[in-house]
């Protein structure tokens, strides 16, 4: 049963008659699948295309998770930019064309398993939370657009393959859950005006793409995700929104335990 799924001990669930499989699937839904009971339940994950506002709120939840949640908190940016050797590094990713596709994607893979070693597993070892500025779905999202732009049919097939290695391997954890901040094209264009040095990731034909990945995303994982659509609404009341998620989850992944 959902044989191969790393987050799954063991891999297989069995069973003998057809109508137990709803009460396991449910019930693995909503353990290990949800990250209970994990290290993982205490990765969250903020997520969305560019300008739609994940800054701001990251910010709030990592400067305000004692005072929120009762509980100490680790902001993460992914791709880590601000970490050695990275840093040094950030301009050839952003600007730069002259990488191929997969290539490239391959690089952000290696920075980001550099960044959940380095700085997101050590954090959870202390029982801390990881707040995330981005994490695999940006990955996922971002470099399978620029895999189909430069032929690859398969894209988002080809870099789940390689998560689900990395998972398998015990190299990198996936959030317990990502919040998705979305909205449409227009509303991201006003809210680049305050951001007028851009780079190729940020054209937006591409976000335009990327916003479908990360559709095509939620509507695959959804024992994970939590989609919050911002569009026309009061940056207060999306982070009241995505700070009673974040509560609601915390709470009922049993953080009384860690």
């Amino acid at each position: 049963m959902l044989l191969g799924h790393p987050s799954i001990r063991g891999g297989v669930r069995r069973y003998s008659r057809s109508q137990d499989v709803v009460s396991l699937v449910t019930k693995l839904l909503n353990t290990e699948l949800k990250g209970f009971g994990m290290a993982r339940r205490r990765l969250l994950a903020i997520e969305g295309p560019d300008f739609v506002g994940k800054g701001s709120i990251t910010d709030y939840l990592a400067n305000n998770a004692n005072s929120l949640f009762g509980l100490d908190c680790v902001l993460v940016s992914d791709p880590p930019w601000k970490l050695p050797p990275w840093e040094q590094l950030s301009g050839i990713f952003r600007t730069d064309n002259r990488l191929s596709g997969p290539a490239e994607a391959l690089l952000y893979c290696a920075a980001r398993v550099d960044n959940y070693h380095r700085c997101i597993q050590p954090a959870l070892k202390k029982g801390k939370v990881v707040v995330c500025d981005r994490y695999i779905d940006s990955w996922l999202a971002y470099q399978s657009v620029r895999l189909i732009n430069s032929g690859e049919q398969r894209a988002m097939e080809l870099l789940l393959t390689q998560q689900t290695i990395l998972e398998s391997f015990n190299q990198i954890e996936p959030p317990g859950l990502t919040i998705l901040l979305m909205a449409d094209i227009e509303e991201l264009k006003r809210r680049s005006e305050v951001r007028p040095n851009r780079d190729k990731y940020e054209e937006w034909s591409y976000l335009e793409q990327v916003i479908e990945a990360y559709e095509e995303l939620h509507s695959r994982f959804p024992y994970r995700f939590v989609r919050c659509e911002t569009t026309g609404r009061d940056e207060n009341k999306v982070r009241d929104f995505v700070t009673d998620v974040v509560r609601e989850y915390l709470e009922a992944s049993s953080v009384e335990s860690f």
